[in-house]
């Protein structure tokens, strides 16, 4: 239960930082959209990148 409950607070925080500096990509959180590492990469987005990768 402890790691479930940390696992969870981690995401969360992710999210939450991503959603205010204005790099997390609602479409493909939400699964509308799919993108992938390199296509972010590709578009100049090195933080976007970065972010997905630690999701």
């Amino acid at each position: 239960m402890k790691t479930a409950t940390n696992v969870a607070g981690q995401s969360a925080c992710t999210l939450i930082v991503a959603a205010r500096e204005g790099i997390l990509d609602r479409d493909a959180h939400n699964g509308v959209k799919s993108i992938s590492l390199e296509a972010a990469a590709a578009d100049g987005s090195a933080e976007k990148a970065s972010v997905l990768a630690a999701a």
